[in-house]
């Protein structure tokens, strides 16, 4: 056995199995498995799908000295590989054993490119931690995969830039319309009603349109809410009356990411090209394109 991999969660697998492992055979590599979010492997803190492994803290049994080389996982990539585990192998895996055979795999190919000769000779066992059972309604219903952006989808191999501009094309308007934090609110409702959109970003910055500039967002059914019960509501500044900044999805991500944001309630996303924000895309936006896309 010259390769131990194993998906992480509280750290009391790898570490005991390793400390246990170094015994018999001090050279033996440990490769520890972790989701894309989880402070294990040194990511950010942040939310994933994936369950069972990963933290956002370092529990007390683990050790981190057992692991020779972290390998991130993303959630899209875990799912998948454990639908194929249970398609090709006939093994009903869970998401935590799609995290641990790519990192398997993710080892097998960096040792692979050091060194041919060894990488043939070498025995990995990789501890498959979950079965599927579990997670019939989430990881095998592809409803919910499809949902949280996990199955590819008709938006799978199309890009937010490309959609932008297919809907820039013959349309004499800014890339990006922003309303300002000082800006009179019903200025602000008008140029709404003159672009004909309903979403807006705020910025704080007078003139640019800065990523970092953008503080908050104004929509027309909530300023419509909010008018209707107050109208000299009309008359403060945007920064009074803004809401949450729109989330942020980079122009060259498909479709599917963006769908993955706005099928959880949010009403728009911010497309963003390098520290420039590139266009809107809201959800009438991705049902036009499907409309136009079965016609």
């Amino acid at each position: 056995m010259t390769h131990f991999v194993a998906s992480v969660g509280t750290g009391g697998t790898i570490s005991g199995a390793a400390h246990y492992l170094r015994e018999k055979n001090p050279a033996i590599r440990v490769i520890g498995a972790d989701p894309e979010g989880s402070v294990l492997s040194g990511d950010t803190a942040r939310p994933y799908l994936q369950e069972g492994i990963g933290e956002d803290f370092f529990p007390g049994t683990y050790d981190p000295a057992v692991v020779d080389r972290w390998v991130r996982i993303s959630d899209r990539d875990a799912f998948s590989m454990a639908r194929r585990v249970t398609r090709e192998e006939g093994i009903l895996a869970g998401e935590s054993t799609g995290t641990a055979v790519l990192a398997a795999l993710d080892e097998a190919r960096v040792l692979m490119a050091e060194d041919a000769g060894r990488a043939r000779e070498a025995v990995f066992v990789v501890i498959l931690p979950d079965g599927g059972k579990s997670y019939m309604s989430k990881l095998y219903n592809d409803e919910w995969m499809r949902a949280n952006g996990l199955l590819a989808t008709t938006g799978a191999v199309v890009r937010i830039d490309e959609l932008l501009e297919r809907h820039r094309h013959g349309v004499d308007r800014p890339v990006v319309v922003v309303a300002r934090t000082t800006q009179r609110v019903g200025d602000a409702i008008a140029l709404l009603q003159e672009y004909g959109i309903s979403q807006m970003p705020v910025s704080e910055d007078a003139m640019g349109d800065a990523v970092a500039g953008l503080v908050g967002s104004i929509s027309e059914k909530a300023l419509l809410d909010r008018a209707y019960r107050d109208p000299s509501i009309v008359d403060r500044t945007v920064g009074e009356v803004m809401e949450s900044p729109l989330p942020l999805v980079d122009a060259s991500a498909t479709l599917d990411e963006a769908f993955a944001l706005l099928s959880g309630g949010t009403p728009a996303v911010v497309a963003v090209a390098g520290e420039q924000p590139a266009g809107v895309v809201t959800k009438l936006d991705l049902l036009e394109y499907l409309s136009h896309r079965r016609g």
